[in-house]
């Protein structure tokens, strides 16, 4: 009993540093004003769930979660295309096109 109890807890400790990490290497690479990705891991296994630009931006996030230590799996429940209602109301010029090959053209760019 005592080992069974160890080991859901060590398993639910080890979805939240995915967790965690994952959260963070997303946070890097995403533009400020972008809409918020949901990232929720299960059994090693990371759900991706939001709205992206396009498929480079999907694909990305996917690497990115892909590359976290301690991943089994990534499902993924990106959306391309639509709007965030809430960042549409506080920042209504921003373009919901800009995503991750922005901000690593920009990157580059500031490395010359």
């Amino acid at each position: 009993m005592t080992t069974t109890m160890g080991t859901r807890n060590s398993g639910w400790a080890t979805d939240e540093l995915i967790t965690q990490a994952s959260e963070r290497a997303i946070q890097v690479r995403m533009r400020p004003h972008a809409p918020p990705i949901d990232v929720a891991v299960q059994g090693a296994t990371v759900t991706l769930t939001s709205h992206v630009a396009n498929q480079g931006a999907k694909e990305a996030l996917i690497a990115v979660a892909r590359a976290t230590d301690g991943v089994v799996d990534v499902t993924d429940n990106l959306v391309i295309g639509g709007s965030h209602p809430v960042l549409d109301w506080f920042f209504p010029g921003r373009n919901p096109n800009q995503d991750l090959d922005d901000v690593d053209r920009a990157r580059r760019e500031g490395d010359r």
